[in-house]
């Protein structure tokens, strides 16, 4: 019972510490923008990340 309850708790906690939360204060877009606005916080040479700022909306769209 008890190597079924950790293994739970593995399945549903360890998943949610992938994320890097960082406070969004200094992630301002600093120019005007119409739509979209990205601004790059981390890449290197297997992962990137940005902040993005969207005033409306954005059209169906495909991520490679």
């Amino acid at each position: 019972m008890r190597y079924l309850i950790v293994s739970l708790l593995g399945l549903f906690v360890l998943p949610l510490m992938a994320q890097d939360i960082r406070p969004l204060k200094g992630f301002r877009p600093t120019e005007p923008y119409d739509n979209v606005a990205v601004i790059p916080v981390y890449s290197d040479g297997e992962t990137s990340s940005f902040v993005i700022y969207i005033k409306q909306g954005v059209g169906l769209h495909y991520h490679a």
